[in-house]
């Protein structure tokens, strides 16, 4: 799944845009804190995932082992 990830910001969002998660998280980007921070808060919500491509960009390929449906339910 495609991942847009916007570093520095005032709380974690996260929203479906033309089939890309765009996620905003707290976390700045220097030394991977924001990759951190995205996972570790989908793991919050219930959802394991991880990198696997993409860490050192704003955009990612992340792999979940939970359905779209059920992770866009999950990330409301």
């Amino acid at each position: 799944m495609r991942v847009r990830v916007t570093p520095n910001a005032a709380s974690f969002s996260a929203k479906f845009e033309e089939g890309v998660l765009r996620v905003r998280v707290p976390a700045k980007a220097a030394e991977g804190k924001a990759n951190e921070a995205l996972l570790k808060e989908l793991k919050k919500r219930g959802v394991k995932a991880r990198i696997t491509s993409g860490f050192k960009s704003r955009e990612k390929e992340i792999e979940t082992e939970c359905p779209l449906e059920e992770l866009e339910a999950k990330l409301r």
